[in-house]
């Protein structure tokens, strides 16, 4: 039996410090999940930098939440996608909570 991945795709607007807070924290308790975080930023040019392993920061300079959803999607390379606001509180157990629901 193939062996299932997961990425989680954050959107963020003005709150890139709270998500990178927020992937880092779901980062020690799944290490093995593709974290994408997505930077609506209309100052910035639209990049893609990888950080701290798994953790991807994709900037776009347009703001919407369904357009960050699916740039974070494109980039996923999960067979699983989840996708968490970036002022979400999570526990060791969250994301194995969303798979198993």
């Amino acid at each position: 039996m193939k062996k299932l991945s997961t990425s989680i795709i954050i959107p963020t607007y003005k709150r890139l410090s709270l998500a990178l807070a927020l992937a880092t924290k779901i980062s020690s308790y799944n290490p093995s999940c593709e974290i994408i975080i997505v930077d609506q930023n209309d100052k910035k040019k639209q990049s893609l930098e990888i950080i701290r392993g798994k953790i991807k920061i994709v900037t776009v300079n347009r703001i919407s939440l369904s357009y960050a959803r699916n740039i974070g999607t494109y980039y996923a390379q999960g067979n699983i996608v989840v996708f968490l606001d970036d002022d979400v509180e999570v526990v060791k157990k969250t994301i194995i909570k969303h798979l198993i629901a």
